[in-house]
C-alpha cells in the first residue's frame, strides 16, 4: 500500500491528503527488488550463472501486489510510475500486479484504469500465485 488519501480520524475529524503514492515508491521498489534476491540464494544457492536466467528461474518464485493512491501530483506522473513496475517485473519480481485509485468526486475512492496496467493485473497476479503453490 503506497499513499496516504484523505480520511477521517477517530474523532471525526477530516485528515487532508498527505502524500501520495509516488512519496515512497522508489525506496519500496528497492526492498522489492533485492527480497527475492536474497531468498534465491538462500534456497537456490550462489551457482548463479547467467543472472537473469537465474532470477527468473529459481525458487522460489516471488511475485509482488500494489496498491497506490494517486494524487494531483501521481495522475500526472502515473506513466513514469508504471514504467518502474515494468523494470521490477523484468528484471527481479515474478509477477507484479498493481491498483491504482484516486480521490472520487465527493466521497470515496475509484479506480484508476489506464491502458498501460494491463498487463499488472492483480487477478493474473493472484492466479499465477495460486498455480505455484498449488504444485
Amino acid at each position: 500500500m503506497l499513499g496516504t488519501p484523505a480520511h477521517l480520524l477517530a474523532n471525526g475529524r477530516r485528515k487532508p491528503e498527505k502524500r501520495g503514492g509516488a512519496v515512497d515508491l522508489d525506496k519500496r521498489l528497492k526492498e522489492v527488488k533485492y527480497t527475492p534476491i536474497d531468498l534465491k540464494l538462500k534456497y537456490a544457492g550462489a551457482d548463479i550463472g547467467h543472472w537473469s536466467m537465474w532470477l527468473k528461474g529459481a525458487r522460489p518464485k516471488f511475485y509482488s501486489l500494489w496498491a497506490c493512491y494517486l494524487g494531483a501530483q501521481e495522475l500526472a506522473n502515473a506513466a513514469a510510475m508504471i514504467e518502474k513496475f515494468r523494470k521490477l517485473k523484468e528484471h527481479y519480481n515474478d509477477g507484479v500486479g498493481v491498483f491504482f485509485y484516486a480521490q472520487r468526486e465527493g466521497e470515496g475512492y475509484a479506480p484508476v484504469h489506464m491502458p498501460e496496467l494491463d498487463t499488472f493485473l492483480v487477478d493474473d497476479i493472484v492466479d499465477q500465485i495460486c498455480r505455484v503453490v498449488g504444485r
